[in-house]
């Protein structure tokens, strides 16, 4: 037998075997039956193990009640919860009320059978306060035919507000390097900024979720990082590049991306910015990639960091007016750009021209 089930026949038999003897013994008293020294002592020394037993057995009943007393207000004092479903009901609740009833969680209320594992919901107090959960849902596979599973609640606001002050505190140090990397090249002094700003608008257009949005909006600010190791008198010069020189800015996506992926919290980022010099056509760098082998987000700043180098003038063909840089794109979809993504922004950007026209009237 596996674990502790053992100890119940063995228990069951030694409390039979005692109880046995010491009814014989009460019995010969009654009956007035003589023993010998030997059989006193061997039926005292079974009553005395039957005390003993029971004695041991209070001690364990006492020792688990006080177990589960401390358990259950551990799960009180703390910022934590749990609750016992069966079949798609709360069968019972245990730990902080408040983050209970936060959740919808109580006993013989529906439950929604969320996944299986962890994740995390952020959810709103009466005074407004968003609390973040970490909700965790674990099957009692010993108990699979009942239908019995756990899920179990952890408040965790304070480790993401710390997470994304954190991540915060990183994004500005990048920043600092970025803002280095442009102020050797005075025709990108803003570029990165006005590119992650695009990008955020075109990401929320293509309905992406509020946690992609952030992604692609970090990615697009740090997409140029990767250019700090290019020598300013390349980035400034006017004339056409030599190969080598050509060779030294196609290595700065990958350069940028070896930056960002030494912080695990820019990972996702790290492969978007590789990937934003990838053209539709797979005629890119630095992988070649083409179509939706290409991640989303680097689609996204790709057709950004286009327009806005034609419109601020970082064009090898000058600066374009906004129409004329509409029509790149336009004629490019399928070609250096994804098609969906360049027709959304295509879409964006005249729907915000037609707004100020609107309010100059």
């Amino acid at each position: 037998m596996n674990g502790r089930a053992w100890k119940v026949p063995v228990s069951a038999g030694v409390a039979l075997f005692l109880v046995v003897w010491v009814n014989d013994l009460f019995v010969a008293l009654i009956r007035g039956a003589e023993f010998g020294t030997v059989g006193y002592a061997v039926h005292l020394a079974a009553f005395a193990a039957l005390v003993a037993w029971l004695g041991s057995l209070r001690c364990q009943l006492t020792a688990a009640n006080r177990r589960l007393a401390v358990s259950r207000l551990a799960w009180r004092c703390g910022p934590c919860a749990m609750a016992l479903v069966r079949q798609g009901r709360v069968l019972e609740t245990f730990g902080d009320k408040a983050l209970l009833d936060l959740c919808g969680l109580a006993p013989g209320t529906e439950h929604g059978a969320p996944a299986d594992g962890a994740r995390l919901e952020e959810y709103f107090g009466m005074e407004g306060t968003a609390r973040v959960v970490e909700r965790r849902l674990v099957p009692l596979t010993g108990y699979e035919a009942g239908g019995y599973s756990v899920e179990l609640l952890c408040e965790v606001s304070d480790r993401v507000r710390e997470a994304n002050a954190r991540e915060g505190e990183y994004v500005k140090m990048l920043k600092i390097l970025v803002n280095m990397f442009e102020m050797k090249d005075p025709y990108s002094n803003g570029h990165s900024e006005a590119v992650s700003n695009l990008a955020h608008d075109l990401a929320k257009t293509l309905g992406l979720s509020a946690g992609e949005v952030d992604t692609v909006t970090r990615a697009a600010l740090l997409h140029d990082i990767g250019k700090i190791i290019i020598p300013a008198e390349i980035l400034n010069k006017g004339d056409p590049l030599t190969a080598a020189e050509y060779e030294a800015v196609q290595a700065h996506p990958a350069v940028g991306a070896d930056i960002l992926a030494t912080l695990s919290i820019f990972r996702e980022e790290a492969v978007i910015v590789r990937h934003h010099h990838e053209r539709y056509d797979g005629r890119g760098y630095p992988d070649g990639l083409q179509g939706g082998e290409i991640p989303l987000g680097a689609r996204i700043i790709a057709v950004a960091d286009a327009f806005d180098a034609m419109t601020s003038g970082r064009s090898l063909r000058g600066r374009r007016e906004v129409g004329a840089a509409l029509a790149v794109l336009a004629a490019e979809k399928g070609g250096q750009f994804d098609p969906e993504v360049a027709a959304a922004f295509v879409e964006l950007v005249n729907a915000g021209r037609e707004g100020k026209e609107k309010e100059t009237r």
